[in-house]
């Protein structure tokens, strides 16, 4: 596990940086300390090639405001991660949900999802998080079922539940996923979701199966994933895709609406935006 630091010049170039770190691949990306005008941005890699990441960075500096930020990397310690994590973290507003570390003692509830970090991305901090969260609620999941596309730790799985969804699925290809995924189901008194690790290949999902589909994931992969989206939706269903750069905004909605969907709603935060689609 890898910590890479930069020493932002301004608020400006922060919010750049900030974005294309969580693009790069970053499980985690944090502002330190939070209030202080001197800050950091630290960004935490799982696995990272320090030349490679150098070169992308170097690039992708050319698009940014002021010159490249002094940057440091180093190893750390998963454990040591963790404990600097939830020194840090804040509660996280999205909509009707409040996400709330689970050392802060609070129970799970209808409005508050519990979280832990793990080695895996999805403790709600990604824009594209919340952007999914406040969607959800806009839609009666009552009853329904829903799918989850990537669901790393399982939130947006889990708050589908909080909103009456009857039955979630949600898989993820990452295996470091496990672990946390399983702890969120259970400290969040989960008993309508399930989640696993595989492709959508893996599991023998039947026509018109879902009443929902949640996919925050990046685009490159959405475009692989939109062929198969309209056979397993229900007729009048919803495909909740994010994941998506504003800049990928008119390719993504070409190759949505090639696949016979009916974008109804696009709506971003920062850098990100969330595509909300029906088949036509």
């Amino acid at each position: 596990m890898k910590r890479v630091t930069l020493f932002v010049q301004s608020l400006d170039q922060e919010d750049f940086i900030e974005q294309w770190l969580w693009a790069d691949g970053a499980f985690s990306v944090s502002t330190l300390p939070p209030s202080n005008p001197d800050r950091r941005l630290e960004a935490v890699y799982e696995d990272l090639d320090d030349d490679a990441f150098l070169v992308r960075l170097k690039k992708a500096a050319t698009d940014w405001p002021g010159p490249l930020p002094p940057i440091s990397i180093c190893e750390i310690n998963p454990q040591d991660w963790q404990n600097n994590w939830r020194e840090n973290f804040k509660p996280i507003q999205a909509g009707r949900f409040t996400l709330v570390g689970e050392w802060e003692g609070d129970t799970s509830d209808d409005h508050t999802i519990l979280i832990y970090p793990g080695q895996a991305f999805g403790t709600g901090q990604h824009e594209t998080t919340r952007l999914v969260l406040e969607h959800l609620e806009t839609l009666d999941l009552a009853g329904k079922r829903v799918l989850d596309i990537g669901c790393g730790t399982g939130i947006l799985a889990i708050a589908a539940e909080k909103l009456g969804a009857a039955e979630v699925f949600g898989f993820d290809i990452d295996p470091d996923c496990t672990e946390n995924m399983q702890h969120h189901l259970n400290i969040n008194n989960s008993s309508r979701v399930t989640l696993e690790i595989g492709q959508l290949e893996d599991f023998a999902f039947a026509p018109d199966q879902f009443d929902v589909i949640l996919a925050n994931i990046t685009l490159n992969v959405l475009e692989a994933m939109w062929p198969h989206m309209q056979k397993l939706l229900t007729h009048g269903g919803h495909l909740v895709s994010s994941g998506i750069l504003l800049e990928q905004k008119d390719l993504a909605e070409r190759l949505l609406t090639a696949q016979g969907f009916h974008i109804y709603r696009h709506t971003g935060l920062g850098e990100w935006l969330l595509l909300a689609a029906q088949p036509q």
